[in-house]
């Protein structure tokens, strides 16, 4: 695993490279052909890396967390600690307390989907000159 770190360290050096040079010229046709050579051979690394770390994810979950094992309750209790939410800022207090965090999220989220008041603002029925307004067959088209 080693070699490939090394190589990509290779390839993005050489692309920072032709960065650099493409800020003080023109990088001609042969220069950007290798550039975008040096992207995809990059992009393959990375497949080929995600592809090694699957696998020994997978290894390690099937010898050691496909059963009731304490492995398996780390990864289970580990995804529900990342999750939990353990306090709040509400203004210039600090909400820890279980009812209050469910009492301050119920309201947040009420207030946002909740029914938007309506305004009761109205012009004054002499607010335009007859000859400002529309007539019928205007307001009708």
């Amino acid at each position: 695993m080693s070699a490939l770190k090394r190589q990509k360290q290779n390839i993005l050096l050489e692309i920072q490279s032709l960065d650099r040079d493409t800020e003080l010229r023109d990088l001609s046709s042969v220069e950007w052909r290798h550039r975008f050579a040096l992207e995809e051979k990059l992009v393959k690394l990375y497949e080929v890396e995600e592809i090694y770390w699957q696998k020994r994810r997978g290894e390690k979950w099937i010898l050691q967390g496909d059963s009731n094992s304490s492995f398996f309750h780390k990864c289970a209790n580990g995804r529900k600690r990342k999750k939990a939410i353990f306090s709040l800022e509400d203004r210039d207090k600090v909400l820890t307390e279980k009812e209050e965090l469910k009492k301050h999220i119920s309201d947040y989220y009420k207030n946002l989907f909740g029914r938007e008041e309506e305004i009761n603002m109205h012009l004054d029925e002499n607010f335009w000159e007859q000859s400002q307004r529309m007539s019928e067959e205007e307001t009708l088209i």
